[in-house]
């Protein structure tokens, strides 16, 4: 199937390779590009396939879990969502690459993180993130079928939690790593912590995922802010329409449904 953008290119989805070849979006003028004969990256990414343990549910916020086949007409549409999310965030880095996101992160507390584009064409997205040791790190961010989910080894995708948006996929991890659900699974603690496997299968890390690094130019409003905090509070049940206040303010917390 073909999809056809209002520009001056054509690009494939390829459904069976996995690879989602996407032109500018006519809204945000967001280019991806994916090559689709399967050849490897012609530039270096510091990216490892990694094996997140992660806890048993029930936990919140929720992954997505994919019960339907995929409809390829559903990729423009969660790819646009999720760029005008990751957008309002202020925590995207658009065009930057690893090199450039080991500088923005080398003087961060762990725990600290940035969404940037890949610098790998196959994928869209990459997590950077501060370690404890070792300096920046950088995690693929896979979409295939209308969902996002960090990289992982062969053997364990089916066990990866997907998300229709990269800020929710970011906001479960985060809370992975809070003290709230450590606390909470005090009695469970070691399935509960993070960690990564490198490809050899020798050295763990435990991985914290705790503080945006907001862009200078795109720190977030009292606006936003609030949009924040209210959000956080809606996590315990509460949902935007039951809420009593002005239709353009329900719209306003629907546009970034998101506590990060």
């Amino acid at each position: 199937m073909t999809l056809t953008l209002p520009r001056n290119k054509e690009e494939v989805l390829h459904k069976g390779s996995g690879l989602v070849m996407l032109t500018s979006c006519p809204r945000c003028q967001h280019t991806f590009r994916a090559p689709c004969c399967g050849l490897p990256s012609p530039e270096p990414s510091p990216s490892l396939p990694l094996t997140f343990i992660l806890p048993s549910p029930p936990i919140n916020p929720k992954p997505n879990r994919q019960l339907s086949p995929h409809r390829p007409e559903i990729d423009l549409e969660r790819l646009t969502s999720t760029l005008k999310c990751l957008r309002i965030s202020g925590w995207y880095y658009e065009g930057v690459n690893w090199q450039e996101s080991i500088s923005l992160l080398s003087s961060t507390k762990p725990g600290t993180f940035l969404v940037r584009d890949s610098s790998d064409p196959r994928y869209l997205f990459s997590l950077s993130i501060q370690r404890a040791t070792n300096g920046p790190t950088s995690v693929r961010i896979h979409y295939r079928d209308g969902y996002f989910r960090l990289d992982a080894e062969p053997s364990l995708v089916p066990a990866i939690p997907l998300f229709d948006c990269v800020v929710k996929l970011i906001e479960y991890y985060v809370y992975m790593s809070s003290d709230t659900n450590r606390t909470d699974s005090r009695n469970n603690h070691h399935q509960n912590e993070q960690v990564l496997l490198d490809r050899t299968g020798q050295k763990y890390y435990h991985i914290l995922l705790k503080t945006p690094l907001y862009q200078r130019t795109k720190f977030p409003s009292l606006q936003h802010l609030a949009r924040l905090k209210v959000n956080s509070m809606l996590k315990n049940g509460s949902t935007v329409p039951k809420l009593n206040i002005p239709v353009v303010l329900k719209q306003y917390l629907l546009e970034y449904p998101y506590t990060l």
